[in-house]
């Protein structure tokens, strides 16, 4: 049976597949417009994140994390064992490595199962480092969800900010508005500050300072 959760304030923070599902399971009085802005609220193509043992390590002279272009899947590469202690911990001992490659963007109909992705990120590594086409694997574990925050022309308009016409409902998450400039995991935690600050305001309390790169350009009064 569904039950009645009573608070002074509700703070929304879910990604935009789990927002639209609260919001499809929402009954009684609501506001059109609240229920609209999270209906609009796009989800963009899947992603995949593929993290592989080796029995051995690779010369490289890049960065340990190194942004790549021009490969059909990969648009990134991390050397785990490089910098996370248990990964270095790991390497150490073994004399492995630990890659992690990444496609935050890819489209679907072009890798329609997970075997797909799999065999095309170790193709293109083995292409980014030719040394490991000799290396043993000794595991992998892929990720791949379609869970990330989408952004299409013309959904700035719409787009809910943290506080909403509702006056006790606000909003966190990196598919907010929001009045500075800001992404990904730090548009997520802002606007759970801002959430927080409102909160603040609103019963008295001191709010916490945000800081941030100045939302208006260098050459904006030159417009």
């Amino acid at each position: 049976m569904p039950q009645s959760l009573t608070a002074d304030y509700y703070v929304m923070a879910a990604d935009v597949v789990g927002m639209k599902e609260i919001f499809d399971r929402t009954f009684g009085e609501a506001a059109p417009q609240v229920i609209q802005q999270v209906k609009n609220l796009a989800v963009a193509d899947p992603f995949a994140v593929c993290r592989l043992w080796f029995d051995r390590d690779f010369a490289w002279e890049q960065s340990d994390f190194t942004s790549l272009s021009g490969y059909r899947l990969t648009d990134s590469i991390t050397l785990y064992h490089r910098i996370q202690a248990d990964y270095i911990a790991w390497a150490e001992k073994t004399g492995g490595s630990v890659v992690e490659l990444h496609a935050y963007c890819y489209k679907e109909k072009e890798f329609p199962t997970q075997a797909d992705l799999v065999k095309t990120f170790m193709e293109e590594l083995f292409t980014i480092v030719p040394a490991l086409k000799e290396a043993k694997l000794l595991h992998y574990e892929l990720v791949n969800q379609k869970n990330f925050s989408g952004y299409p022309p013309g959904s700035f308009k719409t787009r809910p900010h943290t506080t909403t016409i509702v006056s006790n409902l606000l909003f966190a998450g990196d598919w907010v508005k929001m009045p500075f400039p800001c992404g990904l995991m730090e548009r997520a935690v802002s606007s759970g500050l801002l959430a927080a600050n409102h909160i603040c305001q609103e019963n008295g309390i001191q709010k916490r300072t945000l800081y941030t790169v100045n939302p208006v350009g260098v050459l904006s009064s030159l417009g």
